[in-house]
């Protein structure tokens, strides 16, 4: 016998007919059809008006605790002491009471913690064999009960071992879905941030040159507006790749566009090193970093030069952004928040220092 509580569904009723609800085998009323075993002993001895009466009466007491118990997936040991002792008390009526006790067995392999259950199955057990020795009765008609306490509530416990740890599995599902989530997030709100702010920037300085420009010379400010439309073209596109999580840029590509922002910027640039040498899984993570730099000596630093390097040294491969501005005293932002976690990740590092003589950040990342 293998009994199980009836799922309860907070606030939704139950689609099922009525009568589903009776067969359900993980309900509590399809095991009561071994309940009429109780009277099998009277197949051979016709039972008096008083055993009747007092297994009426019993059964009754013995289905209202049964019912009560079964209202929760962890049942009270106090309804199923009560069933035990209905059990007891209907021994010397005549009727099979053993096969009360065992639903008392049965039900006590949904108790948390395990040990408590096995605890009421072995009271249970022990219940049956010390009554039916005290009145008396065969081996014969309560012996297989203690078996089949101790086969039902064992195997019980082990059921609901697993149910437990199937419940705690779709728990980590779905703290692995939610944690999947909230990183998925945080990469679009990283990317965005980076690809945004170097955008966005060069529009503004390249808005600014074209206003400029318009009053002297109309040509080179229709090609400043066509370069800003080129650039918001790309950074449709960049957005695009970045939410479906398909932007894959050469680093050499990102050297390209820091040169376009500086030079619209008016500020001197000097490359050192060989951007194609920086090896394609490492592509991703320090352009992120060198996007970042070089939107940051634009946006803040005042410079009238910036110094871009590229170096491999111990297995790593730096990159170096150093400008001659204002520097100083200096707050860590998003921008440089995001990119110390992606370069973390990879297992790498960014070192920032900056001086009233200007600002040096160096990224770090390994070569696998």
């Amino acid at each position: 016998m293998k009994y199980a509580a009836m799922p309860v569904m907070d606030n939704e009723p139950d689609a099922r007919p009525p009568w589903r609800a009776l067969v359900d085998p993980d309900g509590p009323w399809v095991w009561l059809l071994f309940l009429p075993f109780y009277a099998f002993p009277w197949i051979f001895d016709v039972p008096g008006t008083f055993a009747l009466l007092a297994s009426a009466a019993g059964i009754t007491v013995f289905l209202a605790l049964y019912l009560i118990a079964g209202k929760t997936p962890n049942p009270s040991p106090i309804p199923l002491l009560g069933i035990i002792a209905v059990a007891v008390a209907l021994a010397p009526v005549g009727g099979n009471w053993s096969v009360i006790a065992v639903y008392a067995a049965a039900m006590s392999g949904e108790i948390r913690p395990a040990r408590k259950g096995i605890a009421l199955i072995a009271t249970v057990c022990g219940a049956i064999a010390i009554t039916g020795l005290a009145i008396g009765h065969h081996v014969i008609w309560w012996g297989p009960a203690v078996l089949l306490s101790a086969m039902v509530g064992g195997s019980n416990i082990s059921a609901a071992a697993l149910k437990d740890k199937n419940a705690q599995l779709l728990q980590a599902q779905d703290e692995v879905r939610m944690l999947s989530r909230m990183a998925e997030r945080e990469r679009i709100g990283r990317d965005l941030h980076d690809l945004l702010g170097r955008t966005l920037t060069l529009i503004v300085v390249k808005a600014d040159l074209a206003e400029r420009l318009s009053t002297r010379d109309s040509d080179a400010a229709i090609q400043e507006v066509r370069e800003l439309r080129d650039a918001a073209r790309e950074a449709l596109r960049d957005v695009r790749d970045a939410l479906s999580g398909t932007r894959e840029e050469s680093f050499a590509h990102e050297i390209g566009a820091a040169r376009a922002m500086l030079d619209s910027a008016g500020i001197a640039y000097h490359v050192e090193g060989n951007p194609s040498g920086v090896p394609p899984e490492l592509a991703g993570v320090l352009g992120m970093a060198l996007r970042e730099a070089v939107t940051n000596v634009v946006r803040h630093a005042e410079a009238s030069k910036c110094t871009l390097a590229i170096t491999g040294q111990s297995g790593e491969v730096w990159v170096e952004v150093a400008d001659n501005g204002r520097g100083g005293s200096f707050r860590e932002g998003g921008g440089l928040s995001g990119m110390r976690t992606r370069l973390v990740a990879a297992g790498g590092s960014v070192d920032v220092r900056s001086s009233p003589e200007g600002t040096r950040l160096v990224a770090r990342a390994p070569v696998s």
